[in-house]
């Protein structure tokens, strides 16, 4: 958030986490985990757009975006296209790349930033990122890569 002491803080977003959705059933995730998300997220009454991350949740698409979010967090276990698909086009995605890529060499981290990059072309709204977390054995020189793959970009095949 950003605010001058004294004022009223604007929120530029929210992010909203669950690590453990995935574990919940198709039955179970409404009222275990969305429902409290759609609760957080009418509470801000649209003075921030939100994002929900729920990861391995991937046969409740329909469910996150019923919670309000702006934009829908998706893990490296699913294809971002595949799951971007499913998602209505006012709903954003962000994700996904595996983080485990950042281990292994800048140029594998290169190929599948530009692998997602490409897959996402002409889909509004998609906001890079990993599929979670930075591993605390992720080398300088791979994200970097990662970086650079990003920002030079141009939506070329």
């Amino acid at each position: 958030h950003r605010g001058r002491p004294g004022s009223a803080t604007r929120l530029d977003a929210v992010q909203i986490f669950d690590s453990l959705g995935g574990v919940l059933s198709d039955g179970e995730f409404v009222a275990a985990s969305a429902c409290w998300m759609k609760q957080i997220i009418g509470s801000l009454k649209g003075r921030a757009p939100v994002i929900v991350f729920s990861r391995g949740t991937h046969g409740n698409w329909e469910e996150l975006a019923g919670t309000g979010a702006r934009v829908v967090g998706v893990d490296w276990n699913v294809r971002l296209a595949d799951a971007a698909a499913r998602l209505p086009a006012r709903v954003a995605v962000q994700g996904n790349l595996d983080p485990f890529l950042l281990t292994t060499t800048p140029a594998i981290v290169a190929a599948e930033t530009g692998r997602i990059l490409r897959a996402m072309r002409g889909r509004p709204g998609h906001v890079f990122n990993l599929g979670h977390g930075v591993p605390p054995n992720a080398k300088l020189e791979n994200i970097e890569s990662l970086v650079s793959a990003v920002r030079g970009f141009r939506g070329a095949c």
